[in-house]
């Protein structure tokens, strides 16, 4: 009987995480819709790390709210389009002899 009585408890605790994480990943994904926001960005306005918002923006959001999904993907897609277009370039801007390394071992 006792064994019971602890069931209960944990069973709510259980419960309450996955709602804690519902919550999270909702507003992750308002936050990320709202300014545009990158993975980088989200996840330090939050406290967690990269991988988390990754995998609560990729996996954990279509299953809770699909439409929501839908917004965040299109931004994320952006994201990644405009990253690209950079090249990098902000990498570069912070460390200029990563520049100079990098031009010297492209093939002529």
């Amino acid at each position: 009987m006792g064994g019971m009585l602890l069931a209960i408890p944990l069973f709510g605790k259980r419960r309450r995480h996955r709602q804690d994480v519902s919550d999270r990943v909702r507003a992750e994904a308002r936050y990320t819709v709202q300014y545009g926001s990158t993975v980088r960005q989200t996840a330090e306005r939050f406290g967690v790390g990269k991988s988390t918002v990754g995998k609560d923006l990729h996996d954990r959001l279509p299953k809770i709210d699909p439409i929501l999904f839908n917004e965040v993907r299109i931004v994320i897609n952006d994201n990644v389009v405009e990253g690209r277009r950079r090249g990098g370039t902000n990498s570069f801007a912070q460390d200029p002899e990563r520049l100079l390394a990098r031009r010297r071992h492209r093939p002529p």
